[in-house]
């Protein structure tokens, strides 16, 4: 997500991003990627994911993080700052090998299926 094009152009500023993922089965640890510009925090169902306090662009730094997820639907939440220039993020699921192929499917949820 692009967050220029949400605010246009800021300075000195923080967002937090709230969407929620379906898991199918309880698991110890899934796979994500997150990449943030400039510095992102991820949290996923309350577990820190992800502690980035230093300013890159998102190209330069994409990691690769797991965190355990209960069954069904968990809260994923980004906090990313903007302090110069650009600003946005990726967060991904891991869907390879054998992850997302013994059961464990992660997938996304629609904002109306969100808890209230």
């Amino acid at each position: 997500m692009d967050l220029l094009r949400v605010y246009g152009p800021t300075t000195s500023a923080y967002v937090y991003a709230v969407t929620w993922i379906n898991a199918e089965t309880p698991l110890n640890h899934r796979s994500f990627t997150f990449q943030a510009d400039d510095s992102g925090w991820l949290w996923v169902n309350g577990h820190t994911g992800v502690e980035l306090p230093i300013d890159l662009p998102r190209e330069a730094k994409r990691l690769w993080t797991s965190v355990p997820l209960q069954k069904g639907l968990n809260p994923v939440v980004v906090k990313l700052t903007q302090n110069q220039m650009y600003w946005g993020f990726r967060f991904a699921v891991i869907d390879w090998h054998w992850q997302g192929r013994r059961g464990d499917i992660v997938t996304g949820t629609p904002p109306e299926a969100w808890p209230k």
